[in-house]
């Protein structure tokens, strides 16, 4: 695959980036922006792909001491950093860089903890939209910032910073969810002197980051921040549901304050026969089970989605089974899963696949031909694989994709048995077959129409084109919506038609007195800084109404 010379820099507006380069006409500027170690970001050691696809431990191993100063060096300490206005959270990207630099790494951390709480779970999730507006990335690679972040929480322990907590205010607010925006909004009430009181359902507290694979984020980081929360005096009542008509009442005559953040855990399946067999199960449910140890063993796995669940679903499943089908039905282009899954797919799969192309020959010239072509293509650059993913904001999915077994079904099951992993683009299935349980699925081939509503196109069935697979699991990932039935008939919170919880953005204040919401709950499924950012405006707001600084606190807007 060609990588592209010098990419483009797609991430701002044409009058920003005109701005920018203007900037850049300063011949200072120009030196700076080269900086001291060059254009290029330092490279984050990664787990050689030939062990991570036996494995689920993380891929990213985080950055040495030395590394994180270099790289922190390369920060160009803008006056007004384009990368602080870009976090939804306003992190002051700037001045936790400027730290390690100076190596003093408690610092650094402490400015990120008086922002936002689970600084080494966002270092390792976040989409990091700082990157994409920062100066660097115009004649370069931009800084690693999250990057930066995970280091400091990897290397220093939160037990160690400053919190000065004032004496208990007598306020006690109850919060329903337990992931990022919730925490977040705990985190800032506690250090404020109120009691916090959180509810969730689940056995563990942190939301959907809890069933994200250990690859992308190990358990025990996650755990371990939370627990840093409860050692900050935050209470967690885990296996604790929520919901039922009165529901709020009853926490308000409790309460001062309530802040809703239960999240978007809920995800469909398409209607069609055979959804309801035994292991037709969507992929929040089958991340689940793995996270629980209780996913089925199976030799063929279908998984159906072009989103980050499904990408998640089927590298977890590559780990797991023999052969599997990645049904997609549009085309590899209006995928939205955000680029970095898809390529480290990529790498996964064209490993696994090669290794057992090259375990069919007996020759061992054969082997050894085979054995250099798979390592070539896992031998890119740290630099190739920047200019790669960005590449990828344009036409790269499809490319990435040339690189993966297609969905040639004839080709599939009649000369490439051998063949672990399948690609069907353009491909839909109509129904899930078998007894009591999955023993295989109907498929249709697509078609792309006129765009929807969504501006991708639409896909047509072409008659006459379906076909069938053999498996023994079929998993659709294919969306996840808030459920906000819990909520009850009398809650006099407003939703939408998705179930998502109508706000004032600037107060997170829904229509109800007291009662706030935030992340997933209002936005639908969106980013963990996102999240974040809602936690810390909510609590901001409830600190406000408690002190009575204005008089009216914004809510929701009915329509």
């Amino acid at each position: 695959m060609a990588l592209a010379e010098s990419p483009s820099y797609t991430f701002m507006t044409s009058k920003e980036e005109s701005i920018m380069r203007t900037r850049l006409s300063d011949s200072a500027l120009k030196h700076r922006l080269q900086g001291l170690y060059g254009y290029e970001q330092v490279e984050v050691p990664e787990r050689p792909v030939e062990e991570r696809v036996t494995c689920s431990d993380e891929v990213l191993l985080g950055y040495t001491p030395e590394e994180a100063h270099r790289e922190a060096m390369r920060c160009m300490q803008c006056q007004d950093p384009p990368c602080v206005e870009a976090c939804p959270i306003h992190l002051n990207v700037p001045g936790y860089a400027k730290a390690i630099v100076e190596k003093d790494y408690q610092r650094g951390l402490q400015i990120v903890m008086d922002t936002y709480p689970l600084p080494g779970t966002c270092g390792r999730v976040c989409f990091h939209p700082c990157t994409d507006v920062c100066l660097k990335g115009i004649q370069g690679e931009p800084l690693n910032i999250p990057r930066l972040r995970r280091f400091l929480a990897d290397n220093v322990s939160q037990y160690d910073l400053e919190y000065n907590i004032p004496p208990p205010s007598g306020r006690q607010i109850a919060l329903v969810g337990s992931g990022p925006a919730s925490l977040s909004c705990a985190y800032h009430l506690r250090c404020r002197g109120h009691r916090v009181v959180v509810y969730e359902k689940d056995k563990l507290a942190g939301g959907t980051l809890n069933i994200l694979p250990g690859y992308r984020l190990p358990a025990k980081v996650l755990q371990d921040e939370v627990k840093v929360l409860e050692w900050l005096g935050v209470e967690i009542r885990t296996d604790s549901p929520v919901g039922g008509d009165g529901c709020l009442d009853h926490l308000l005559q409790e309460y001062d304050a309530v802040f809703i953040a239960a999240g978007a855990i809920g995800s469909s399946k398409p209607k069609m026969p055979g959804v309801d067999l035994a292991r037709s199960i969507t992929g929040l449910d089958y991340l689940r089970a793995v996270r629980d140890d209780q996913a089925p063993e199976v030799d063929q796995v279908a998984i159906i989605g072009g989103g980050d669940v499904a990408m998640d679903s089927l590298r977890v499943a590559l780990r797991r089974a023999r052969v599997v089908h990645w049904i997609y039905r549009r085309s590899a282009e209006e995928m939205p899963a955000h680029e970095p899954e898809v390529l480290e797919l990529g790498e996964e799969v064209t490993l696994r696949d090669l290794k057992a192309v090259e375990d069919a020959f007996s020759d061992p010239y054969q082997q050894n031909v085979l054995r250099e072509a798979r390592a070539k293509l896992l031998k890119l650059t740290f630099t190739e694989r920047q200019r790669l993913r960005q590449e990828m904001a344009r036409q790269l999915k499809h490319r990435l994709l040339d690189k993966l077994p297609q969905g040639d079904h004839e080709l599939a099951q009649q000369q490439d048995r051998e063949r672990r992993f399948v690609v069907h683009m353009l491909t839909n299935p109509t129904q899930v077959l078998g007894e009591e349980r999955v023993s295989g699925l109907e498929l249709v081939r697509m078609k792309l129409g006129e765009p929807d509503e969504s501006g991708r196109r639409r896909p047509k069935p072409i008659e006459g084109s379906e076909f069938q697979l053999e498996v023994d699991l079929v998993i659709f990932a294919i969306g996840q919506n808030v459920e906000s039935g819990w909520l009850g008939s009398d809650s006099d919170v407003e939703v939408d038609r998705w179930g998502q919880i109508l706000v004032d953005p600037e107060s997170q204040a829904t229509g109800r007195q007291s009662v706030f919401a935030g992340g997933d709950a209002v936005r639908g499924p969106a980013s963990m800084i996102d999240a974040l950012a809602d936690g810390k405006r909510a609590a901001d707001s409830i600190e406000r109404m408690f002190q009575r600084q204005t008089e009216v606190i914004p809510v929701a807007k009915h329509s």
